[in-house]
């Protein structure tokens, strides 16, 4: 998977010390991939910067509500905001339709979680 590919790479690099380089790729990624929770998590824990981080790790949990690391890390930081319970029935099949989405893409972390506990 091509994907995979290039998050693998952006490790490989931070963990060869070449961290300037690692984080250029990671920007790019996620900027060709602007939905790829894992993409934003990789960003978030390479990043020296804290606004960026936290830009990160907000993104995460836009993506998937219940990405735990990503708020608790939010936690830590005293940012994080939890998401208000659904008033009108649109809005809970819309956050219903996004669980389905949630389901589909905890598969996908599962299989990109190996490499990026390696940070």
């Amino acid at each position: 998977m091509e994907v995979e590919r290039e998050l693998k790479e952006v490790v490989m690099e931070y963990k060869q010390g070449n961290k300037e380089k690692a984080r250029k790729l990671v920007r790019r990624f996620v900027k060709t991939n602007p939905d790829d929770e894992m993409g934003w998590m990789v960003y978030a824990k390479i990043t020296d910067d804290d606004g960026e981080r936290i830009r990160s790790l907000r993104r995460v949990t836009d993506i998937n509500p219940s990405n735990q690391e990503a708020i608790d890390k939010l936690k830590r930081m005293g940012i994080y905001e939890q998401r208000e319970k659904p008033t009108s029935n649109t809005q809970f099949k819309e956050e219903s339709r996004n669980e389905s989405i949630v389901l589909r893409r905890s598969s996908k972390m599962q299989s990109y979680a190996g490499f990026v506990n390696l940070l």
